[in-house]
């Protein structure tokens, strides 16, 4: 297992511990815990979409984290590029400027 995939599992585990959400889904599916418990071969299906819905809450999470990582690190590097890019610009806008006609003075 990678560690991508390990941290994904990680999250839906925690999420399939938040017990208020356990709850809601099994209501959603017509069920309550109590009955689960006594009896989980029975409702292997039900935990099956919900051992899916935790790992896709999961893949989510992680996922949106690890962009946000790369969205800062590509700011980050536009940041120092831009400064680059200005320094090294600013002769030819500078020129750009002096050798522009102002045009008719009387307008």
């Amino acid at each position: 297992m990678n560690q991508m995939e390990f941290k994904i599992l990680k999250r839906a585990q925690e999420n399939a511990k938040e017990i208020d959400k356990l709850k809601t889904f099994l209501a959603n599916q017509g069920v309550n815990l109590t009955q689960v418990k006594k009896n989980p071969e029975r409702y292997q299906e039900i935990i099956r979409r919900y051992s899916k819905d935790c790992v896709n809450v999961g893949l989510f999470e992680e996922s949106r984290e690890r962009l946000e990582i790369e969205f800062s690190r590509l700011c980050e590097y536009h940041r120092k590029n831009e400064s680059i890019l200005v320094d090294q610009f600013y002769n030819v806008a500078k020129e750009i400027i002096l050798s522009t006609p102002e045009g008719d003075k009387n307008k």
